[in-house]
């Protein structure tokens, strides 16, 4: 449940508008203090297994609203400092082993299913929990600040007994928010430039690396919006003495990214990604096929 929450945060990519070549752009996010902006986060993804020959399918339609205000520059002058919290989240699944499951931490009605009310307790905890993120121009973070309430909840959700370390630490949260940062070059890009980033995650069954070429497209003159395509690959290496082992048969992805090079930031980013992978435990092997498209969108200022 957990991990489907956070691959919202770790992808980016995102749709492109028309546009003229041959102008630069200034790929550098531009905040002022005080300055709120808010984010929706709109996440489809389709899972079969294929067990032994047999096939079951199962979806899901996740929805999540963040904002983030802008509270400042950090000491040095050269970063901003920003609180993002999370403030509404609704998902819609099937066909998994709970059956069907739907809540909205928005709602006023209580879930019929068991998984449901679990689910909608928890996330109504991380629900107005505030982050605190030092990113700089580039949009590389820093330093990440987690809630302790968010911590909390995180620990409830897994289940965690008396004594036992949580599976998702902060730490490894903190690493999943700092690694998932979209990187961009900075001023006076050429149309046509590339670069490279790489993000390494440790998550509860494994380290994922996902590295991927950008590359400015075009810069439309008129609105000042950025198109830079995005190309992931993913390798995944499985983590000793992990309950499951996990091999990545083959992934195939590509995304946009829109950046307003007038007011320095991400309006519209989506990615479409599918994963093939094993999943081996106890001797068994299940094949794991996962389509997945994820898209965010600014939202107008009101």
């Amino acid at each position: 449940m957990l991990v489907r929450m956070l691959t919202v945060m770790v992808a980016l990519g995102c749709l492109g508008g028309s546009a003229a070549n041959g102008q630069n752009a200034d790929l550098r996010w531009k905040l002022e203090n005080g300055e709120k902006l808010n984010y929706d986060v709109h996440q489809d993804m389709t899972t079969i297994l294929d067990i032994k020959g047999e096939k079951k399918e199962s979806a899901s339609k996740n929805k999540l609203s963040m904002t983030w205000q802008v509270a400042g520059l950090s000491s040095a002058g050269d970063a901003y400092i920003v609180q993002q919290s999370i403030d509404r989240v609704s998902m819609e699944m099937e066909g998994g082993p709970a059956g069907k499951v739907s809540f909205d931490t928005a709602g006023a009605d209580a879930p019929k299913s068991p998984a449901a009310r679990l689910m909608l307790s928890v996330f109504r905890r991380i629900v107005g929990q505030k982050f605190v993120v030092t990113m700089a121009p580039s949009g590389a973070i820093r330093d990440v600040q987690v809630p302790k309430g968010l911590m909390d909840a995180i620990v409830e959700s897994q289940g965690s007994a008396a004594g036992q370390a949580p599976v998702i630490t902060e730490e490894m949260l903190k690493q999943m928010m700092e690694q998932a940062a979209v990187t961009l070059p900075g001023r006076d890009t050429e149309p046509g430039t590339s670069w490279r980033t790489s993000q390494v995650v440790d998550m509860p069954l494994g380290r994922m690396t996902v590295s991927s070429v950008l590359k400015l497209q075009k810069v439309d003159t008129a609105t000042g919006n950025a198109t830079i395509s995005v190309n992931p690959t993913i390798s995944i290496s499985p983590r000793e003495g992990a309950p499951l082992t996990l091999e990545l048969i083959g992934s195939r992805g590509e995304g946009l990214l829109i950046f307003n090079t007038n007011n320095g930031r991400i309006t519209k980013s989506q990615l479409n990604l599918t994963i093939d992978m094993d999943v081996k435990q106890f001797g068994e092997v299940v094949r794991q096929t996962t389509h997945q498209t994820t898209v965010m969108t600014l939202q107008p200022q009101q």
